[in-house]
């Protein structure tokens, strides 16, 4: 009994993380990580509807962050690193750009991206040259 309700989580879990990151994957511009960003106190500023956008983009952020932590806890089902990803791309803090580019330095990765994004007819992904 106790094995069915993380099972059930992860049957449920699974599914939603996939496609979510493959249409946010899909759908940034391909110059997202290269472009000039606005502060993360920017992000606040405007109308009423925007700060609730922002503060309803960001909670739903940490709960995929917080779910990503869980499923990474050996034994527990689901894409925990794929869901940490997604979570990291909806929430708005000082170094999230430099995370998101840390985390998808890898090649192999990237080239899964590069896949995708050409599966759905975008352009690959372009990252700023690494210093160092």
């Amino acid at each position: 009994m106790s094995l069915l309700i993380p099972l059930a989580c992860g049957l449920v879990t699974i599914p939603f993380t996939t496609l979510a990151t493959r249409s946010i994957l899909a759908r940034l511009p391909s110059d997202y990580f290269v472009r000039p960003r606005r502060s993360w106190r920017e992000a606040w500023r405007g109308p009423l509807r925007r700060k609730i956008g922002t503060a309803a983009r960001n909670l739903a952020g940490v709960v995929l962050l917080l779910a990503g932590g869980v499923m990474l806890i050996p034994g527990m089902p689901g894409p925990g690193l794929l869901t940490l990803l997604l979570g990291l791309t909806l929430v708005d803090f000082p170094v999230k750009h430099r995370l998101l580019r840390w985390a998808l330095h890898g090649r192999r990765l990237r080239s899964r991206i590069d896949r995708l994004r050409a599966r759905f007819g975008r352009a690959p992904l372009q990252f700023p040259e690494r210093q160092g």
